[in-house]
């Protein structure tokens, strides 16, 4: 059945505007086959097999723009290392060496070769304080696609850390990719999905870099119905896969779960709700976004009495109930009307955004390296004015890594704040730029 489309009016961006703040992120540098590589070259060739889910299979190889590679764990890690053929990990140990476990970087490996196990893994970094519990990419088991997951500690001290001997690091030390919040396609720009009163969701694929306008937001699809009672709806990167996948309360506090599928079904990429919790209606708000920076969405909720919770991603432990035990970490919060999460400073992990009743917009830094049993500090005053916009949402609209702001007006007017933390870090949003009209007829934007 052909899909009706329906435009928003938007307004466009000057051109100097779109190459100016707008501009996309540089690609890494180009390597040879094995020849040196950067860090940042071995991040992006290690992504492409994520974002296009790539089945673990031994028998089978997987071509992309990057070469054709076996798809298992030595082959992934001999696309990621740009390798010219998949070495297996019996004779993988002949291009990288030893390291200290303390020297660990992103694009190093964690590797086994012994009689029970047979593995290698690409490390992306720590999501603990001590260091026992690395972050990875890795092809690893048959029925799984290649993916970013935390590994127990039990299980990482079995590895040895090695080093591609023609790793080369980087002028600037690689940031990881952000927490794709409404990313709804997978290729590193968030989308826009708004529901309407009659429970409709509707979704705006980002254009941003094939306008010549600079208009990230253009034709919306209806793709789905039955959200009417949803009182929340929130969009964040559950499976860890680089899609965004949605998060709805209902008016019973059950929690539901909603995978993205858009690979499958592109006209429906969001299918059935999924009861994964209950008894949350003793919450006031909810937030997703990765707080651990491990590559998956963490849950946080406030309650009325204003104290923050945090309910880490274990999907991985448990598909059925992917947020596990909750832990209170702050307090403070009801002065907050809004509340949301984004990578604003790039460095992969959750900030909050938040604004209060007067109109002025603060920003919570993620410290949880520093502090982990309260990830957010102060709030820092960074903007006025917001009393004005009856929705704002954090999302890298621009695919450099660093979330944006967009917001809505009573009147149905759109608005871009493009995210400036490098050239103003006192004040991450600046100028604004209307990017749309005609959103009085959602009730709310993801």
């Amino acid at each position: 059945m052909k899909m009706k489309r329906r435009t928003a009016v938007l307004i466009g961006l000057a051109a100097a505007l779109v190459t100016g703040v707008l501009g996309a992120p540089q690609a890494a540098a180009a390597s040879t086959p094995d020849g040196p590589i950067t860090r940042s070259e071995v991040l992006t060739r290690s992504q492409s097999w994520i974002d296009a889910r790539v089945p673990y299979d031994q028998n089978r190889s997987y071509s992309n723009q990057y070469g054709t590679y076996r798809q298992d764990c030595s082959g992934f890690v001999s696309l990621a290392w740009h390798l010219g053929s998949s070495r297996w990990t019996g004779n993988l140990g002949e291009v990288m060496h030893d390291i200290p476990r303390a020297d660990l970087k992103p694009g190093d490996a964690l590797f086994r070769h012994d009689g029970s196990v047979q593995h290698v893994a690409l490390f992306i970094g720590w999501s603990d304080v001590n260091k026992t519990r690395p972050i990875v990419r890795e092809e690893y088991m048959s029925g799984r696609v290649a993916e970013q997951r935390v590994w127990d500690a039990g299980w990482a001290g079995g590895f040895l850390p090695k080093r591609y001997n023609k790793i080369v690091d980087d002028s600037t030390p690689p940031r990881p990719r952000g927490d794709h919040i409404g990313d709804v396609s997978g290729d590193g720009h968030a989308d826009l999905v708004a529901t309407k009163a009659d429970g409709t969701l509707h979704y705006f694929a980002n254009n941003i870099n094939s306008s010549p306008e600079g208009r990230p937001f253009g034709n919306y699809d209806p793709i789905g119905v039955g959200f009417g009672p949803f009182t929340k709806l929130r969009s964040g990167d559950i499976s860890g896969d680089g899609y965004a996948d949605l998060i709805g309360i209902q008016g019973d506090g059950t929690l539901h779960y909603l995978p993205n599928n858009i690979n499958s079904n592109p006209g429906h990429p969001y299918g059935n709700a999924e009861n994964i919790g209950s008894g949350f209606e003793e919450f006031d708000n909810f937030v997703l976004g990765d707080v651990s920076g491990d590559g998956y969405a963490d849950l946080l909720a406030t309650r009325a009495d204003g104290t923050l919770h945090y309910f880490p991603n274990n999907i991985n432990s448990n598909r059925a109930h992917p947020f596990g035990p909750r832990f209170e970490i702050g307090t403070g919060f009801q002065f907050f009307t809004q509340l949301r999460a984004g990578d604003v400073s790039g460095d992969g992990y959750a900030d909050l955004i938040g604004v209060q009743a007067d109109g002025s917009l603060h920003y919570l830094p993620n410290n949880i390296n520093s502090n982990p049993s309260h990830p957010y500090g102060n709030a820092e005053n960074i903007g006025s004015g917001f009393q004005e916009f009856n929705n704002v949402v954090t999302a890298d609209i621009s695919g450099d890594g660093y979330a944006d702001l967009i917001a809505t007006k009573t009147d149905g007017t759109l608005h871009y704040f493009p995210n400036n933390l490098n050239s103003s870090p006192g004040r991450p949003y600046g100028l604004r730029y209307p990017i749309g009209s005609g959103f009085e007829i959602f009730n709310r934007i993801v």
